[in-house]
């Protein structure tokens, strides 16, 4: 063999081997504990999904590890120190592990974390801690079990965040939150890069058994914010208010097979007592995603034409 293609062909042999430890995947093995591996400090995308761990004790050596998929297992406990040497971490699936009903506060060390799914768990709070996670651009918390606790100012602590999911996810900011769905409004305010959003607002019935509106509202100045969103997902009845965010006017939601009274979304009468803001509003302006869903008497969304991209 020429000295040349001997060469070439150790460089590439190398070079394979070199790539196939920066990529495990042992996704389906039926495993019940993690595999023991060479050398964890190689690989920078491990995918574990479809297997059987039920617990992660032991804290891996793992400086380069990007993305780590442990969907679909059994999941019930995580060590507080498991993530401990996951520096680079950008990318944590978690999702439907349906066992698991507490986060580790040792998630927040996760410094370069960008993408955190937690749907279809269990999980019961969120820790105040991940406020750390100030590169987080998405969070998927939607189909949760439970009821979920998360803190006050911890959804508006991600100040990165472009995509939200929260479709079915029955949340509570506090016991002193009078209306969890006012109060996350408040915080989506400071989402200036949210792009896409799927979240499930309720609300209590009144006296006469349709939602209202509280009398006790704060600013109607618009927000702009929304109008950089690009896609929305609600999937009870609600709408946007006339403060450019969510609101909603109609019939108790709780059960989402029940069928919603007739209502109709923001309109011009709704806006009288701001008329003056009426032209200057401009709240989808860059919305090409709408999908309302349940709503089978919807009259109905807007006041104007929505954007043709819609």
């Amino acid at each position: 063999m020429h000295d040349v293609i001997r060469d070439m062909s150790l460089w590439i042999a190398c070079k394979c081997e070199e790539e196939k430890w920066r990529f495990f995947v042992q996704a389906g093995y039926q495993l019940t504990r993690l595999p023991e591996v060479r050398n964890w400090g190689s690989i920078h995308r491990m995918s574990l999904m479809w297997n059987k761990i039920e617990n992660l004790v032991e804290a891996l050596d793992c400086p380069d590890l990007q993305t780590l998929f442990l969907n679909e297992n059994q999941l019930k406990v995580i060590n507080n120190d498991f993530f401990q040497f996951m520096y680079g971490l950008k990318v944590l699936g978690l999702s439907d592990n349906r066992c698991i009903v507490e986060l580790p506060v040792g998630i927040s060390k996760l410094l370069s974390l960008e993408c955190l799914d937690l749907s279809n768990t269990r999980i019961r709070q969120l820790p105040i801690e991940l406020k750390a996670l100030e590169k987080l651009k998405c969070m998927n918390l939607e189909s949760l079990g439970h009821h979920i606790r998360i803190p006050r100012q911890l959804i508006s602590a991600f100040l990165k965040l472009q995509v939200l999911r929260m479709k079915s996810c029955y949340y509570s900011l506090g016991q002193e939150v009078e209306d969890n769905s006012e109060c996350l409004v408040d915080e989506l305010k400071c989402l200036n890069h949210l792009n896409v959003l799927t979240v499930t607002i309720t609300i209590n019935k009144g006296e006469d058994g349709v939602g209202r509106r509280r009398q006790n509202a704060k600013s109607t100045e618009p927000h702009s914010n929304l109008s950089v969103c690009k896609r929305t997902l609600l999937p009870k009845p609600s709408h946007c208010n006339d403060r450019g965010m969510f609101k909603i006017d109609g019939h108790n939601m709780t059960n989402p097979r029940s069928k919603p009274e007739a209502f109709e979304c923001i309109n011009e009468r709704k806006l009288s007592q701001v008329a003056e803001l009426v032209e200057t509003l401009s709240l989808f302006a860059k919305l090409e995603s709408l999908c309302l869903q349940w709503l089978p008497e919807l009259k109905s969304i807007y006041w104007d034409t929505l954007p043709s991209r819609v």
